[in-house]
């Protein structure tokens, strides 16, 4: 991901620990997880210049 610039997004996931392998198998390190909110944030660039928030979403099925 050289050159790759990202500032800051937040996506949503359906599972979690399936998406933090896959950001850390991208090169992301993550920076901080919170299981109360059911989210995870990882850096990317040695001065942690870039953030990527995952978010657990909620389906709601009607």
């Amino acid at each position: 991901m050289h050159g790759a610039k990202l500032y800051e997004t937040h996506l949503n996931s359906s599972n979690l620990e399936r998406s933090i392998k896959f950001y850390e198998n991208l090169g992301f390190k993550v920076a901080y997880t919170t299981e109360d909110r059911k989210a995870a944030f990882f850096f990317l660039g040695e001065n942690k210049e870039n953030m990527l928030g995952i978010w657990i979403m909620n389906i709601m099925i009607i």
